[in-house]
């Protein structure tokens, strides 16, 4: 999956609101954590509790995480792999925001239903990440409007 977002915010700040995001999201799991670590290659381990089924531990390795070559992530479970990457394209005070998604079952029955799955919610998923950039653009506005 592929989703594009034009977002009327500034590469740097939609790149600081990410990694802000994340860094409370791991310091919740790994209590020591320092956002120091937050550099290619670091691990941890996250719970998953999907809406339907039994949660599960998945292992959450980063793949890249630079403002120049933006955010990736690689989520191994017990179903298979699914990637996930944002790039961030700036444009002035504008920033086109390319999120990626593929998962890789471990089997062709997991395959298969990822892919049938994909093409059921491919809408609500692709609302859900444009929702997403648009809170990340207005909370950085209030930012600013909070900071004159």
């Amino acid at each position: 999956m592929r989703v594009v977002v034009k977002v009327n915010a500034k590469a740097e700040d939609i790149f600081a609101v990410f990694v802000e995001s994340l860094n409370q999201e791991i310091k919740l799991i790994v209590p020591n954590f320092k956002p120091k670590q937050l550099v290619k290659g670091y691990h941890y381990t996250k719970v998953m509790n999907p809406k339907k089924g039994l949660s599960h531990d998945v292992d959450v390795v980063i793949d890249k995480i630079s403002l120049q070559d933006g955010y990736g992530a690689t989520f191994t479970g017990n179903q298979g792999i699914n990637v996930i990457s944002y790039e961030f394209l700036p444009n002035g005070d504008r920033t086109t925001v390319i999120y990626r998604e593929e998962f890789i079952g471990n089997s062709k029955v997991n395959q298969w239903y990822s892919q049938f799955a994909n093409f059921l919610f491919q809408r609500r998923h692709q609302k859900r990440i444009k929702t997403t950039m648009y809170r990340i653009q207005n909370y950085i506005e209030q930012q600013h409007k909070s900071d004159q």
